[in-house]
């Protein structure tokens, strides 16, 4: 028998709290969270496979992290995902703009 993993989002209250100025991605981010809590992703590779525009990288503690496009390249969302855990947790989610500001 298979196990069934059930992912955790965790620190939401950030897209809340970024939703309630940036009306215009409450449904992508909604989308969004569908398909992760329905999915179980044990890798990057598994993840890239039903989001091609997310990007794993590396922060300054050497911790990876993904960043997704959201609502087509207008937001980033950035997580650290537990693949094991089957955790994802919500880091940042900011503008292209302000993205772009940080690179």
């Amino acid at each position: 028998m298979g196990y069934i993993f059930i992912v955790k989002i965790r620190n939401q209250k950030i897209l809340i709290e970024y939703q309630k100025k940036h009306a215009d991605i409450q449904k992508p981010v909604s989308n969004w969270k569908n398909i992760i809590e329905n999915s179980s992703f044990h890798n990057f590779d598994e993840l890239h496979k039903t989001f091609s525009n997310a990007d794993s990288i590396k922060n300054t503690t050497f911790i990876s992290l993904t960043i997704f496009n959201v609502k087509g390249n207008s937001y980033r969302l950035v997580v650290d995902i537990d693949y094991s855990g089957q955790i994802v947790l919500v880091e940042t989610i900011m503008t292209h703009a302000e993205h772009d500001k940080i690179n």
